[in-house]
């Protein structure tokens, strides 16, 4: 079992976060986890869609993800609460849950493309990030920038408040690091590992650093809904990734599975394109998450 080492990697990102323009001095997580979204250049955008059941009320639902690649100095549209402009070319990844229940989560999150002199895979760093729920007892809207060590937000409830959370220097972000867990490299996820790092969890409830834990937890054939050309439900092998949160709610799980080989995409060109790590199926609690379908835009 191979223990990743999270060595602080400082590197200067000049950009401005809107409404409210802040420096993006970033200092990232680490250069281990790599940057796998390669098919995303000139504004292709990778799609995602899950079936979303829920035990404890039945409550089914869709899940939605997309990423998309933009060029550097480009205007990154977060939210109606905030955006990203004149910073380096990266990601927007956004997210949107929406349950029969009426619960309904979106999400969104700009990550840099960076890299490190003597490393020579490229990786991402959160510049910014959004969240909004609606229909559950807590409703709330939040939206901020990553700051150094800090996480630097507005909260919306019944009130608008603003604060700062430190999450050190070892953090992703908490919409999307189940994305950035992708970017772990073949032979890590295949001789196994255990990584530790921070997110900033900022609800209606609680704002405050999480210790998070993922580790390896061996290969699984998982059954998706995506279907074959023979209209069969296709079996992905796949890495499973257990995560547990070790402050405040100790024990809180989660369960991450990864596509153990790289998954063909045809965008409609002549060529066949992959997908690293493709996510299969999540399960959070009482909640799973089973792929549906996947598509690539040129």
């Amino acid at each position: 079992m191979k223990k990743l080492g999270l060595s602080l990697l400082l590197i200067l990102v000049i950009c401005a976060v809107a409404f409210g323009a802040t420096a993006c001095n970033r200092a990232t997580t680490e250069g281990q986890i790599e940057n796998v979204f390669f098919n995303l250049q000139n504004g292709a955008t990778e799609s995602y869609e899950y079936d979303v059941t829920n035990s404890s009320n039945s409550a089914t639902g869709t899940y939605k993800t997309t990423i998309k690649y933009y060029t550097a100095g480009q205007e990154v549209v977060l939210s109606d609460y905030n955006k990203v402009t004149n910073c380096g070319k990266g990601y927007l990844f956004t997210s949107e849950l929406t349950m029969s229940d009426g619960y309904t989560s979106k999400s969104s999150c700009y990550f840099v493309i960076s890299s490190v002199s003597g490393v020579t895979s490229t990786f991402l760093k959160p510049v910014a990030s959004f969240k909004k729920v609606t229909g559950s007892a807590n409703d709330f809207i939040e939206y901020g920038s990553y700051s150094g060590k800090d996480y630097e937000y507005t909260l919306i409830t019944s009130e608008t408040n603003t604060g700062n959370v430190t999450v050190g220097t070892k953090f992703y972000d908490n919409n999307e690091f189940h994305n950035s867990l992708r970017g772990v490299s073949k032979d890590i996820f295949n001789s196994g590992f255990t990584l530790s790092f921070n997110v900033a969890v900022v609800t209606a409830d609680e704002q405050a650093a999480a210790s998070i834990t993922a580790k390896s937890d061996g290969k699984e054939n998982i059954t998706t809904n995506v279907l074959d050309g023979d209209n069969n439900k296709t079996v992905y092998e796949s890495y499973a990734v257990s995560l547990s949160r070790s402050t405040k709610v100790a024990g809180s799980t989660q369960k991450i599975w990864y596509a153990k080989d790289d998954v063909p995409i045809n965008a409609g060109a002549e060529y066949t394109f992959y997908i690293r790590h493709l996510i299969t199926q999540i399960v959070e609690g009482t909640v799973t998450y089973i792929l549906k379908s996947f598509a690539l835009s040129l």
